[in-house]
């Protein structure tokens, strides 16, 4: 059984937030309720996958990734499939994991990294 945590990326101040899941987080983030968090226009979730990098980091929705071959994509969610994939690779869901080594960062602060 893997947790169920977010992120939060604040659109407005440009800053990340971790573990969005406690009443202290969301008033930082100026919400009352989890409701209310996700309807924020201001405010871009992101679910954890449940994964871990080599490093031991939890990789979420948004985290720019690099498997062993030096290739780089982020991590998306689909509704289609009702499961976590690499943009770019579609065919093995949650199998994608054995080729991922390391998060090296994030659609939201490390953009440049896609180029």
């Amino acid at each position: 059984m893997r947790d169920i945590k977010f992120r939060a990326w604040n659109i407005e101040d440009s800053e990340m937030f971790v573990n969005v899941h406690r009443q202290y987080d969301w008033n930082i983030l100026q919400a009352e309720s989890f409701y209310e968090l996700i309807n924020d226009k201001n405010i871009i979730l992101m679910q954890y996958t449940g994964l871990k990098d080599k490093n031991g980091k939890e990789i979420y929705e948004g985290d720019i990734v690099k498997n062993e071959h030096g290739h780089i994509n982020f991590i998306v969610y689909s509704d289609f499939s009702m499961r976590f994939h690499t943009n770019g690779y579609y065919g093995g869901g949650v199998k994608f994991y054995n080729q991922i080594n390391e998060i090296i960062g994030n659609i939201y602060e490390n953009k440049e990294l896609l180029k």
